[in-house]
């Protein structure tokens, strides 16, 4: 059994010092002032605990486990923002965001799950990790060309689908991607299916 060093630890760590917590009423009324609705679930920095909301589904625990991974203890009490631990899907987001055009998202009406992703790198990395190592998503073949990976997301049955999933199959279908920005979304996918 190869040791486990690294990044690989350091995640480990800290998903073992969350807590994992259902919501409260307090909670419920926290996120309704701050935000404005209630999210499925999210993960508190500061107490280290993950709230997850009534009817969320498992891929909602471990989008915000993920979260946990991203804010390290002393980074988190020195202020600074967390970070995408994964590397192929740090230079993904880079790469796709500096190649959109900025008025893209400029008409876009109500929740947009791909602008949502790109001006939160941290989101792009939960949503996508998330979605692809879930149980649901062991019907998709992550190895074929984009277009065949967004039409097989589109199609599932959202019995058969999860938050994440959703979530990824929207962002995959909500811009016309040119080449070079589908290759670096399929390397982040890609990347995320070995974690």
């Amino acid at each position: 059994m190869k040791p486990i060093i690294g990044k690989e630890a350091r995640a480990l760590r800290r998903r073992g010092r969350t807590q994992v917590r259902d919501a409260k009423t307090e909670d419920l009324l926290r996120m309704l002032s701050e935000r404005g609705f209630v999210p499925a679930g999210f993960f508190n920095p500061n107490s280290r605990d993950v709230v997850v909301f009534p009817g969320s589904d498992d891929s909602v625990l471990e989008h915000e486990m993920i979260h946990s991974e991203q804010y390290g203890p002393l980074l988190t009490a020195l202020g600074f923002n967390p970070r995408i631990q994964d590397r192929q899907t740090r230079k993904a987001v880079r790469g796709i965001n500096k190649a959109m055009d900025k008025d893209a998202f400029k008409d876009v009406e109500g929740f947009s799950p791909l602008q949502y992703m790109l001006e939160n790198p941290i989101e792009f990395e939960a949503i996508v990790r998330s979605a692809v190592t879930s149980p649901e998503a062991q019907a998709i073949d992550f190895q074929g060309d984009f277009d065949d990976i967004s039409q097989s997301l589109s199609s599932l049955p959202r019995d058969q689908s999860n938050t994440n999933l959703r979530l990824l199959s929207s962002a995959m279908s909500q811009s016309d991607f040119d080449d070079r920005q589908k290759d670096l979304f399929l390397r982040a996918i890609r990347s995320n299916l070995n974690r």
